[in-house]
């Protein structure tokens, strides 16, 4: 299960951090299946004008900020709701 911020974007404090992949989808569910899909993903970023998909190996809430930009949806795990975890 994901928590989800429309018009907001995970960004790393250090600009010397990346998404450990970025992919192509048509949505934003499929953004969504791509980071579950990934053992690893944390949190991904969604930009509807790109399709552009970013996966993170950390939690917004870790070493990352929040910020608004329209067009783009962060979207966490929640712990505890990955299975198997």
């Amino acid at each position: 299960m994901m928590s989800m911020m429309i018009d907001q974007e995970f960004q790393y404090r250090s600009t010397s951090y990346q998404p450990f992949t970025i992919v192509t989808v048509s949505d934003v569910r499929d953004c969504q299946i791509a980071c579950l899909a990934q053992v690893q993903c944390r949190t991904a970023n969604f930009r509807k004008t790109t399709n552009q998909c970013q996966l993170f190996t950390i939690a917004s809430s870790q070493t990352g900020i929040i910020s608004a930009n329209m067009g783009t949806a962060v979207m966490t795990i929640i712990d505890g709701t990955r299975v198997p975890p």
